[in-house]
């Protein structure tokens, strides 16, 4: 286990706009705001998104950002998640497969203390959407291995779920080579920007969610 500072970490993760370095992971980056450190664990493969990309998602957000609930599928380093924290979101859900994830995300939302306001927990992400009761989401982060068909599978799981507050905003990152995925009926393609091998979007939901309108019936 490594400790590095904000700048160390840049240098060492950023290769032009990605990261692919099987070597290290970079768990909880937005750790370098706060002043602190980055933890980071040898012998795994993290995605580091740009920072510009960040800036320029949460500049999308930030109409809503503030007392959002938000979901972080596929969290990865938790980058998003925690920066949504930052920014004033009221409440977040990480998900992924990785104990190891799981075990590091908490220790450093612990070192934050964003702890009481996030809830963790290890599960495949299609398969805890498929099985949930949760409802009301504002913000959904979804950053699935790219090339994967996943990012289809997770938008279609979400159009077809009680899961979204209406009009909750979703963000999708895959590569630039995928086929844009094409959520439901009432979707609305907000926003659209490409960086290196990168393409990401910002989808709005329906303003009415047939699905959890049908539950309350």
């Amino acid at each position: 286990m490594r400790e590095l500072t904000y700048a160390q970490a840049v240098r060492e993760a950023l290769t032009e706009e990605m990261t692919r370095d099987p070597n290290i992971i970079l768990m909880g980056e937005d750790i370098g705001l706060y002043g602190g450190v980055f933890k980071v664990t040898e012998g795994l493969l993290a995605k580091f998104g740009p920072e510009r990309v960040r800036e320029t998602l949460f500049n999308w957000l930030q109409p809503v950002i503030a007392g959002s609930r938000c979901l972080d599928l596929f969290c990865g380093s938790g980058a998003l998640g925690i920066e949504a924290l930052s920014r004033g979101a009221a409440a977040l859900t990480l998900i992924d497969s990785s104990a190891t994830v799981i075990r590091e995300i908490r220790a450093n939302l612990e070192r934050l203390g964003e702890n009481g306001a996030a809830t963790l927990i290890r599960a495949d992400a299609c398969n805890w959407l498929l099985n949930t009761r949760e409802q009301g989401y504002d913000v959904v982060f979804l950053d699935p291995p790219f090339s994967s068909s996943l990012a289809t599978r997770c938008l279609q799981l979400l159009d077809r779920s009680a899961l979204l507050a209406p009009g909750a905003r979703v963000y999708l990152e895959c590569a630039i080579d995928e086929t844009a995925p094409i959520p439901g009926p009432g979707w609305v393609l907000h926003r659209e920007r490409f960086a290196g091998n990168v393409a990401y979007r910002l989808f709005i939901a329906p303003s009415v969610n047939p699905v959890a309108a049908a539950e309350h019936l």
